[in-house]
């Protein structure tokens, strides 16, 4: 029986911590093979290597006969993976989620709808299939996620924990999913922590240990070597003081910010209307804190596992960025055409003609584009670390408050202005005053006087 999967002495570091310590394995083609270990084993780690998610340090690795760092394209036209979260898409229906998929794996648009139609009657999806994916319950997700990967048939199916969370009824609907796939001729690669699942599904089995394979064999061999039983009991902590924190930070902030706002410092020096200066100042901050929701939402992509399915697929690692960037900056156009929308409603024009507006928001959707990388490196970074993602709010906000996009510097007090006044984020000052011979004109007594210009610290003659 020919292998499928063969890994030799394939060894993977993290730090100081060898996750792979020369992994061995041999799987052959057409039937189940289970890896089991504990958390921290390195199964997922073996599996994002399989899937060409990771890069070995060292040693061999071919799945489907290509080797995964010399064709990783051709592996990953060969392969399907079922991560451990829910990797779909949730402002779409289910139905539209597998002829998204169907369509990423090139079948024409005929051929994806009725594959799709087929899957949501295999799950047990069919009655909830045009709903949005956000309308699931956690199961439903689980087995949408688990029919999107059985849109094709592929040559080697890696399944990373795929019943953690389901019920025993839908966790029986994946192990018959998971039996008529391998009839058809699949290889299946099921990583998980559950001897029961393995029983069940599995010809073979490996038992991982610190990073190396350390028992092979059949289920019936392996409980046969097995000594006693073995009793793990988790106890779940309710309280999350970690998010409490964060959560209490942002009130606090927010809290902050509207007093500084509204509490009195809302004047222009040399009178005039308050939106003039507003709105502009919320335009340029609207794409300023576009960095925040960039590296959010990649993070949350990459946490629930849609960036890992995307990248599983034969699809260009710059398609994925690109549709991230498409989508970032549509969301931004659209929320500063809002901006401007109400802005118009409750008064404000801009002051020029139309093209020199239209420059002007060209600018600002070129900023949000420029930030918008800087947030996408940030998230790829951080994976949804909520403390990266406070950090990165705590930077944006004294930008934009610290600064005079939203409060004139002159009503300031000292310390504050001198802050605001070397902070980079701010309108340019004024061009400069021409002298002239010309005395400035005397004003009669009852003749209304003319403001000063603003702001008042451009020079004077």
């Amino acid at each position: 029986m020919s292998e499928v999967i063969v890994c030799d002495n394939v060894r993977k570091r993290y730090g100081d911590t060898d996750v792979l310590n020369g992994l061995d394995l041999a799987v052959p083609a057409g039937m189940v093979y289970g890896l089991l270990g504990p958390n921290g084993a390195g199964k997922t780690t073996a599996v994002r290597i399989l899937t060409t998610l990771t890069r070995p340090d060292s040693g061999r690795v071919e799945v489907a006969g290509y080797d995964v760092e010399a064709a990783p394209q051709a592996v990953r036209r060969r392969i399907g993976l079922v991560g451990q979260q829910p990797a779909v898409d949730e402002a779409l229906s289910g139905r539209q989620n597998l002829e998204m998929f169907a369509r990423l794996y090139h079948l024409g648009a005929r051929r994806a709808r009725h594959r799709a139609g087929e899957l949501l009657d295999w799950f047990g999806l069919a009655d909830t299939g045009n709903k949005p994916v956000k309308q699931y319950a956690g199961g439903m997700r689980r087995r949408l996620d688990r029919a999107a990967s059985f849109v094709l048939a592929p040559a080697v199916l890696f399944l990373d924990e795929p019943t953690t969370g389901l019920d025993p009824h839908n966790r029986n609907q994946v192990w018959q999913a998971v039996r008529n796939l391998v009839a058809t001729g699949t290889t299946v690669l099921l990583t998980t922590q559950y001897l029961e699942e393995a029983d069940q599904l599995a010809a073979r089995i490996s038992v991982m240990h610190h990073g190396r394979v350390a028992a092979t064999g059949s289920p019936h061999e392996l409980k046969a070597r097995m000594a006693g039983d073995r009793l793990d009991i988790v106890v779940h902590h309710t309280a999350d003081l970690s998010a409490a924190t964060d959560l209490l930070r942002t009130r606090l902030g927010v809290t902050a910010t509207v007093g500084y706002l509204l509490g009195g410092a809302m004047t222009v020096p040399g009178g005039g209307n308050y939106r003039e200066f507003l709105l502009p100042g919320m335009f340029a901050m609207t794409m300023v804190f576009g960095i925040g929701n960039s590296m959010v939402a990649v993070s949350a992509d990459a946490a629930r596992g849609i960036t890992d399915r995307f990248r599983s697929m034969p699809t260009s690692a710059v398609s994925i960025m690109a549709g991230r960037a498409l989508a970032d900056m549509l969301n931004s156009t659209i929320a500063l055409a809002a901006l401007v929308a109400c802005g118009l409603a409750i008064g404000w024009r801009p002051h020029h003609g139309l093209g020199s507006t239209l420059g002007a928001i060209a600018l600002l959707l070129l900023l949000r584009f420029a930030f918008l990388w800087i947030g996408v490196y940030l998230g790829l970074l951080t994976h949804a670390n909520p403390e990266a993602v406070t950090a990165v709010r705590t930077i944006e906000f004294p930008i934009g408050f610290l600064g005079n996009p939203f409060v004139a510097i002159a009503t300031m007090s000292a310390w504050l202005g001198g802050i605001a006044t070397w902070n980079p984020f701010r309108p340019p000052p004024p061009p400069p005053a021409t002298c002239s011979a010309t005395p400035p004109a005397k004003t009669t007594p009852g003749s209304p006087s003319t403001p000063p210009s603003w702001p008042p610290s451009g020079p004077s003659c």
